[in-house]
């Protein structure tokens, strides 16, 4: 009998714990949920996953759309203010992506402003985005900024760097950013030697694209084909075909397969030869 009753009382129990559990459960669907515990998907809570604080975010998401003056930022508490530093970068970063350099300079005074202490990732964004917009000499001034606050530039600034000098076909300063990189005590990787490799590729130079192919296989870095592909487009355009098959033939011995772009370059080298026979048995 005893044992009976516990069993009914435990049925008992968990019937009413269910019934519990749907009340609460129906309870938002029926009635709403605060606005403060809604996550509505605008433009910071996107890119944003859990932050710290609500009222953070909140307060970030109604200046982003014009709806909160600068002067409320004084009524936030120190700490609620310095946890806005990721909203601040986020801002930066996506004007950036946009090649708006002046919308992020703009968004970094606005921090400034506010008293609110920006850090490497920061500088990173200021740096990318002036690159990204081309403006080699102002994103070297960002870096510099950086260093003047104490901060230590890691991987990305120096590649962003790399990158901007590469595309403004600036190799030689490219090359330089490279060695200030090596001079901080940063290791090299793909995205360092990429951009220099692929520079002296475009412009003919396969003998410079090759010494630094070379340099990056020395340092036992995991090559792919687009680099190789670089190389011989390099020593196609500078009329250098056996180099340009070596190198080839390099590639698949290092275990990487040529695409249609390793052949496709040869196959152009020839044609605009006017050798249409050797282009067709490529």
């Amino acid at each position: 009998m005893g044992r009976e009753r516990c069993k009914q009382r435990y049925r008992w129990l968990r019937a009413l714990c269910l019934q519990f559990v749907c009340v609460v459960l129906a309870f938002p669907v029926a009635f709403g949920v605060p606005a403060r515990l809604q996550r509505p998907q605008s433009y910071f809570h996107s890119k944003v996953h859990k932050p710290r604080s609500i009222e953070a975010l909140d307060f970030m998401e109604r200046w982003f759309q014009g709806e909160e003056a600068e002067g409320g930022l004084q009524r936030l508490p120190p700490h609620v203010r310095q946890e806005l530093r990721t909203f601040f970068n986020i801002a930066i970063k996506e004007a950036g992506n946009s090649a708006n350099m002046t919308k992020s300079v703009e968004w970094y005074e606005r921090m400034r402003a506010a008293k609110i202490t920006p850090n490497a990732r920061t500088f990173g964004k200021l740096i990318a985005s002036a690159a990204k917009a081309g403006l080699v000499d102002e994103a070297a001034s960002w870096l510099e900024a950086m260093a003047d606050e104490g901060l230590e530039a890691g991987m990305v600034p120096y590649c962003s760097m790399i990158t901007a000098c590469a595309k403004a076909k600036d190799i030689p300063r490219a090359e330089r950013w490279f060695q200030q990189a090596l001079q901080s005590g940063l290791k090299p990787d793909l995205m360092m030697y990429g951009p220099i490799i692929d520079g002296w590729a475009a412009l003919g130079d396969g003998d410079e694209a090759a010494k630094w192919l070379s340099q990056a296989e020395a340092e036992g870095i995991e090559l792919n084909m687009i680099l190789y592909n670089a190389v011989i487009k390099g020593y196609c355009r500078q009329g250098k075909l056996d180099a340009a098959k070596e190198w080839l033939q390099r590639a698949k011995a290092s275990g990487n397969s040529p695409d249609l772009t390793s052949y496709n370059t040869i196959i152009i080298f020839f044609a605009e030869k006017g050798d249409e026979n050797a282009a067709k048995e490529w």
